[in-house]
């Protein structure tokens, strides 16, 4: 009987803690306690969405964080691409007031082989744009909490770490936004094309060159070569012919 009892409320408290957390690391209650506003961190479908259009965002195309573990500011959308996002597990938690964590590594990693991939919407950090960020679980809720909850997330058993990654957005956003993007685009175009026209032209003319001295050779051999012997037979024969000639008519000269 008692060991029934242990089993049963064993199992209602497994049940009662797997319904209280949404995701590992965190409880139902905090994310049902984060305030979603127009502006909160969805994720979902955020294509083209321009990353400094916010009045709020400190980040621009000539100015970026120095440094993976600068201090948390600003904000930052996704243009085109999404951000990638890793999941780590670590006993070492080196979280400043000033600095975010350094330990998101491949030798950290929980799932190597799977990257998730998805947009962002004023995410609390603009520096996500120039480097991978490496957050805490336990001490940088204020950034990722709403987007996880947002999102219905559930993070692999033992993530003590998030890193979150958008520098090839950012990367194509300062491309793009550069005003000699369209020049340089058309230029590397008329280059390429330019350089395919040279090459057909060297494949033309190589190609006639081949032709030409097929067609010499050719006509020595078939047409200039058997003239020629012909003609040389021919001068021969009548050479030999007038010698005979000339040596019968001065026999019959030295007869007579």
């Amino acid at each position: 009987m008692t060991q029934s009892l242990v089993l049963f409320f064993s199992a209602a408290f497994v049940l009662s803690s797997s319904r209280n957390h949404a995701v590992w690391g965190f409880s139902r209650t905090e994310c049902d306690n984060v305030t979603r506003t127009s502006s909160s961190s969805s994720g979902g479908n955020h294509r083209g969405h321009d990353p400094f259009e916010s009045s709020n965002s400190q980040t621009s195309p000539t100015t970026s964080c120095t440094s993976a573990t600068n201090n948390i500011r600003g904000i930052y959308s996704t243009y085109r691409f999404p951000c990638s996002f890793t999941f780590h597990k670590s006993s070492v938690d080196d979280r400043s007031s000033f600095a975010t964590a350094t330990v998101c590594g491949d030798n950290t990693n929980i799932m190597p082989n799977q990257d998730v991939q998805e947009y962002v919407a004023d995410w609390p950090d603009e520096c996500v744009g120039s480097f991978a960020r490496c957050y805490s679980l336990e001490k940088d809720k204020a950034v990722y909490l709403q987007f996880v909850c947002d999102q219905g997330w559930e993070l692999p058993q033992g993530t003590t770490h998030l890193s979150v990654n958008c520098t090839a957005d950012y990367n194509l956003f300062k491309i793009e936004s550069d005003p000699k993007y369209g020049y340089e685009i058309y230029a590397e175009q008329d280059r390429e094309m330019m350089h395919e026209m040279a090459i057909i032209g060297f494949v033309f003319i190589g190609f006639l060159t081949a032709m030409c001295l097929v067609c010499c050779v050719f006509g020595y051999y078939w047409i200039v070569r058997p003239y020629t012997t012909a003609m040389r037979e021919a001068s021969t024969s009548e050479g030999e012919e007038l010698l005979t000639t000339e040596e019968s008519t001065g026999v019959q000269a030295q007869i007579t």
